[in-house]
């Protein structure tokens, strides 16, 4: 005989009302709604506006109200901004710093999800036991129609989300959306009714958030039944996020994998994919919740590291938020997070930075609690090392190389302050006093003129005899004369010279940054295989095709790739940014004609080249390489180093400027846009590498490297390796401040098995033996809240499995639970774990009386 349904848990003291998932979503839209017209209107009052005026622009100013919400039926389709922010509790703000501090807080309050991060029971202060997941991932799928007359859970395609689908008349276009038609499932009449089934069926205390904490749980458990047991952080629903197929990819693409393996392996349906990932993901990766990712924040990239860090950080302390953030809104939130809690930061840096060093070859692929005191300290010198050089390599790709011109500029305005109007009118002679056998004494031109202020700053003049002659009385003669040297070309030489320095360093180690963020079969093939380097040419045929005119190189440098018997190819863009694998024809020499253009592939063969350097190398170990620092892939990026050559003399004529001296000896005329176009970057001379990723009051750019900057104004970082001048944009863009997180300063090893033991939800206050304090615990109002409620209320200790844990708890019906004084609702554990409670030392507040012990 089946035994009897339990009889459910329920508070006879409170009054518990139905949950409304749809009128606290609109609650949230409008708190959002609240912001952007509190923002809107600080920007229409300006930054010195006064609280009459502020105070006014409230009352007149209205906003929609979400008709879902509670508020809509009292207050029809719209409301003054002071009555609603009144309807708060909250004061209106007087000024244009409170109206936009209001803005940024209800706004923030406004992205977090009513139902968190999705994980319900599973991270409950107390969670249940693997046991009862178990038997909560039973009754799931044994759940039906009540009458029989449609199949049961595991009896139909696609399981539970497909299950509610086929009962649920969703809102238009809500499978466009995964998160609203996730919303509209889990508030369905047969959510609900699953929810409460599984509420009584588990003896669950009847509060307002059990019924959905056990459906989530439910959904989560169905898809998921492997975090059961599992311990492994990066294996979700079975699958691996952090599978070597996925480094180096968009996010977009690693999403997509996990969303058609669960439909693959029959979890769910396809219409339901982004259902159940917006499910099982927010508690577990929450990263791959943010909207907006640009496509260059790859799987396993620095950039990828610093937002991971920083979602993990914003959804521990904000369960629910994240995926209602942009990428832009993350990194923004930085500065602000980080110092928030140093265990859970600390907690975010070791996972995001475990997963770095095992994509980049740095340490072997283990479990978290496996690696040592020196592995993480040796991960951690290498990420801030790699950080540091490419900060450098950025900061040297957007410096601009020294101008002769602008460099003379300055000095004639140190010497000659006022006088601007002058430099560059060409109104001096130069010449050299000179006296004949007889006696005679003439003049010899030393530079055909006539020349300027701005000329003879940017000249190296002879040192000796100079007559410097004008017949405009506003030239300074008599100073210039005095003294007609500036040191300009000796500077500009000097500076030049290191300017190319640094430019090819940074191209070094730009190159570098893209091969070991390539995926891992072309990081292979580039560190394993026999390699050689072509370079595409081309050249315009003259009238009857006699006679050819050189046009630009192509700016990819061409590898061809010989390993384990295969031959491929790939081409690497700086301009672009990728490793492309290409045609094997294009690696090959060969030449071919279009109209009057013929086109070459030539071999190149960089100075110092080693053909043994180059030969195919044997795979030393099972761990990928170490890109970045290889020997094998600093020899391409010399190699690309000498394939841009920056030696070019063009870029240095353009950059020395022309004087009259020039012009007349012919020095300049070679420096035309012609020849400048010859370079291979040129289309990067000119342009911006546009990195937008953000708009509005979120003005972000992201650079080369994947560094995130925020500064007034900033479209992206210049790379500008030949530019003449300093544009507005590249000093705007020099302004830019670098944003997310700041060097990371310790890794920690972890104790035992790790923060989160088994299943790995993010907020679960998992612990390791010893006697730990559950979050939540507050002052002793709390206690004294919770007694009008229940029978009973106090702070004790109690016992599962090896762990000792410190809580309140609350007292329903001769039976102890723990209590979250946050969401003021009592967590049923199991008789086996609910062992003991006792009172610290304090009063048992309640009907009992005031007991020191309580069983």
């Amino acid at each position: 005989m089946a035994d009897k349904p339990p009889t459910p848990i329920t508070d006879a003291n409170a009054n518990h009302e139905k949950p409304d998932l749809k009128s606290a979503l609109a609650d949230k839209h409008n708190l959002i709604t609240l912001g952007v017209a509190l923002n809107k209107l600080a920007k229409q009052l300006g930054a010195d506006t006064s609280a009459p005026a502020v105070l006014a622009a409230l009352k007149t100013t209205s906003m929609v109200i979400h008709p879902d919400t509670r508020y809509a039926q009292d207050a029809g389709g719209r409301v003054a901004l002071e009555t609603f922010i009144n309807n708060l509790g909250l004061p209106p703000p007087d000024s244009h710093f409170a109206l936009t501090g209001l803005a940024a807080a209800v706004t923030d309050r406004g992205q977090v999800h009513p139902l968190g991060n999705m994980t319900g029971a599973l991270s409950w202060l107390v969670p249940p036991s693997a046991d009862d997941k178990r038997r909560i991932r039973l009754i799931t799928m044994s759940h039906g129609d009540p009458q029989g007359q449609y199949p049961l859970v595991m009896q139909t395609n696609g399981l539970l989300l497909e299950f509610l689908r086929s009962r649920t008349a969703l809102p238009a276009g809500a499978l466009k959306d995964p998160a609203t038609a996730r919303d509209a499932l889990l508030s369905s009449p047969e959510g609900q009714l699953l929810g409460e089934t599984l509420q009584k069926t588990m003896r669950g205390v009847a509060t307002d958030s059990s019924t959905m904490d056990y459906l989530l749980a439910a959904v989560a458990l169905q898809l998921d039944p492997e975090s059961i047991t599992e311990t492994r952080r990066n294996m979700i629903a079975g699958f691996d996020m952090m599978s070597d197929k996925h480094w180096g990819k968009p996010v977009s693409t690693v999403l997509k994998s996990f969303e058609q393996y669960l439909v693959t392996g029959k979890r769910t349906s396809a219409a339901m994919a982004g259902v159940a990932s917006s499910v099982l993901l927010p508690g577990r990766v929450p990263a791959f919740g943010i909207k907006d990712i640009p496509a260059s924040v790859t799987y396993g990239s620095p950039a990828w590291v610093e937002v991971s860090i920083i979602a993990a950080i914003i959804e521990g302390l904000t369960p629910g938020k994240v995926a209602n953030m942009t990428f832009a809104e993350v990194m923004l939130a930085a500065p602000s997070v980080i110092a928030a809690d140093p265990a859970l930061t600390q907690r975010a840096q070791r996972e995001a930075l475990v997963d770095w060093g095992v994509i980049n070859g740095v340490l072997p692929k283990k479990d978290d609690h496996l690696y040592s005191a020196d592995e993480l300290d040796a991960l951690l010198l290498e990420f801030n090392t790699r950080k540091a050089l490419t900060s450098t390599a950025s900061q040297a790709l957007d410096a601009d190389i020294p101008s002769r011109k602008e460099m003379a500029l300055i000095e004639l305005k140190k010497r000659f302050p006022g006088q601007e109007a002058l430099f560059e009118q060409k109104l001096i002679h130069i010449s050299r006093k000179e006296t004949a056998a007889g006696g005679d004494v003439g003049y010899r031109t030393v530079e055909v003129g006539p020349h300027s202020m701005l000329d003879i700053a940017m000249m190296k003049l002879p040192r000796a005899d100079l007559v410097l002659t004008s017949k405009d009385t506003r030239v300074p003669l008599a100073a210039l004369q005095a003294n007609p040297h500036f040191g300009v070309a000796d500077a500009f030489e000097s500076q030049f010279t290191h300017a190319i320095q640094e430019k090819k360093a940074a191209i070094s180690t730009y190159i570098k940054h893209l091969i070991s963020q390539a995926p891992l079969e072309v990081r292979e093939d580039l560190e394993y295989g026999k390699i050689s380097f072509f370079q595409e040419h081309s050249r315009t045929l003259g009238p009857g095709f006699t006679g050819s005119t050189p046009q630009p190189k192509n700016e990819e440098l061409l590898v061809r790739v010989e390993r384990n018997r295969m031959t491929k190819a790939y081409a690497i863009s700086f301009n672009r940014g990728t490793i492309d694998a290409v045609h094997l024809s294009r690696a090959s020499p060969e030449s071919h004609r279009e109209a009057n253009v013929v086109h070459d592939t030539k071999a190149f063969t960089p100075n110092g080249d080693d053909a043994t350097r180059r030969a195919e190398q044997k795979h030393p170990t099972q761990r990928p390489p170490n890109s970045f620092s290889s020997e094998r892939t600093g020899l391409i990026a010399n190699a690309f180093v000498q394939h841009v050559d920056l030696d070019d003399d063009a870029i240095k004529q353009q950059a020395r400027g022309v004087t009259t001296a020039d012009r007349n000896r012919r020095r300049g005329e070679a420096v035309t846009e012609f020849i400048l176009d010859l370079i291979p970057f040129r289309s990067a001379i000119n342009n911006f590498r546009r990195g937008d990723i953000g708009a509005g009051l979120f003005d972000l750019a992201i650079d080369l490297f994947g560094i995130v900057t925020a500064g007034a104004g900033v479209g992206g970082k210049v790379v500008k390796i030949a530019g003449s001048g300093v544009s507005a944009a590249t000093k705007v863009a020099r302004s830019a401040k670098v944003i997310g997180m700041a060097t990371i300063s310790a890794l920690n090893p972890l104790d035992g098995v790790g923060d989160l033991a088994v299943g790995a939800w993010k907020g679960a206050n998992a612990v390791s033996t010893g006697l730990k304090r559950l979050s939540g615990i507050k002052a002793r109002s709390d206690l004294v809240a919770a007694s009008r409620h229940f029978d009973a209320a106090s702070v004790g200790t109690f016992t599962r499995k090896d762990d000792i844990l410190e809580g309140q708890a609350v007292l329903i019906k001769d039976q102890w639970y723990a209590y979250n004084p946050t969401t003021r609702q009592p967590l049923r554990v199991t008789a086996g774990e609910l062992c003991t409670l006792r009172a610290h030392g304090g009063r048992q507040y309640g009907q009992m009386g005031d007991s020191d012990r309580f069983d």
